[in-house]
């Protein structure tokens, strides 16, 4: 694996110094710890074969570890994305996207750890080859209907610019209709005509992710608020929504989707101090907050 990595990446970047590379690439958790000669379907721990000869460093570690022993030596990085690959293995809910990011959260799968990838991500990289970004190539959270798809579909992504990833791409698309591109319409074309969610991340929180989740960003090119939320319940919701440091200057605009194509409702006042909203059972709530 080290030396199809060195070659190729070497290659690439003799062909093109501006190109960005991806790697490894893996199949799955297993193989984020132990390569294919340590045969992971019969378990993988520091003292499996191939691991226990490099050490017992977990395979990611070892090979982020490689490479920036590369870039130290011959003075060229070859890596710009750690890039790993995740499907979900287990649950039935929108608690699935908490193996993302929840340092409390056990993966109810046969993995049966605490995943919090994204911070796991950041970790290695922190520690073994600082300044390389991360990615997910390839993820799927899918694991109900297709109602319940699309809210974790909506969820992950909100989780993924809060976070800090910094590339991602689902693989595949599945069998949920227009819901899965409903889910991503919300933040990229919510009205049809390229309006999109904010591209600047404004902290945000819910009291309870598991029922309403929150994310808010601002949009670059006219200064606008945007904020997400997503009812994961089968109840409609009532919850305050609090502001902080936002002055509106107008109305907002609302945008939801509740099953069907996305709707334009009724704009609202915006109090600076924020205001409380009822949410539809199983719904995505944008407001467009003009600042």
């Amino acid at each position: 694996m080290w030396q199809k990595s060195r070659d190729y990446g070497s290659a690439v970047k003799a062909a093109d110094p501006t190109a960005k590379v991806l790697g490894f690439s893996e199949w799955g958790w297993p193989n984020y710890f132990c390569s294919a000669a340590d045969h992971v379907e019969n378990g993988c721990s520091a003292s499996s074969p191939d691991r226990a000869n490099h050490g017992g460093t977990a395979l990611v570690e070892w090979f982020l570890q490689k490479l920036r022993a590369y870039q130290q030596t011959h003075g060229t990085r070859l890596l710009d994305y750690l890039d790993l690959h995740y499907y979900a293995q287990g649950g039935d809910s929108t608690d699935v996207t908490r193996s993302r990011w929840d340092p409390n959260y056990t993966d109810p799968s046969w993995i049966g750890e605490k995943i919090r990838l994204i911070p796991r991500m950041k970790q290695w990289v922190a520690q073994d080859y600082p300044g390389t970004k991360i990615s997910l190539s390839e993820y799927n959270l899918s694991v109900g209907g297709a109602m319940t798809n699309a809210l974790i579909q909506a969820d992950v992504l909100g989780i993924f610019a809060r976070e800090g990833l910094d590339l991602a791409t689902r693989w595949p698309m599945g069998n949920d209709g227009n819901l899965i591109a409903d889910a991503c319409r919300i933040y990229r074309n919510y009205d049809g005509n390229g309006s999109k969610f904010g591209d600047t991340w404004v902290r945000s929180a819910s009291g309870n992710q598991a029922k309403l989740a929150v994310y808010g960003a601002r949009r670059s090119g006219d200064g606008a608020y945007t904020i997400l939320v997503i009812n994961k319940t089968s109840n409609a919701l009532e919850s305050p929504l609090n502001l902080s440091g936002i002055s509106p200057k107008g109305q907002a605009q609302v945008w939801r989707w509740t099953g069907g194509a996305i709707q334009h409702a009724s704009n609202r006042t915006v109090p600076a101090a924020g205001f409380t909203a009822i949410y539809p059972a199983r719904s995505l709530t944008l407001y467009v907050i003009p600042a």
